[in-house]
């Protein structure tokens, strides 16, 4: 193999890093996880760990939706 292959490879692979790096965070942020320290512990672990990272991601909860059903059950408390 040349060089130039393998530095074309190392691009490619950092690009594809890089990018599922950037999903993590649009899916920390679609969560709910906007600031804070888990949200850094989310992206460090992406950035540092790859996969390890996603799955933590992925185990998150989702405060969105946890919001909706807190208000949807007050909703349904009030009414006779």
């Amino acid at each position: 193999m040349s060089t130039g292959f393998i530095i074309a490879l190392v691009i490619l692979a950092l690009a594809v890093h890089i990018t599922i790096v950037i999903a993590m965070n649009q899916a920390m942020e679609d969560k709910g996880y906007g600031r804070g320290r888990v949200r850094a512990i989310g992206l460090v672990l992406c950035a540092v760990c790859g996969f390890c990272g996603c799955v933590y991601v992925a185990a998150l909860s989702d405060l969105v939706s946890q919001e909706a059903g807190r208000r949807i059950l007050k909703s349904l408390e009030k009414k006779p």
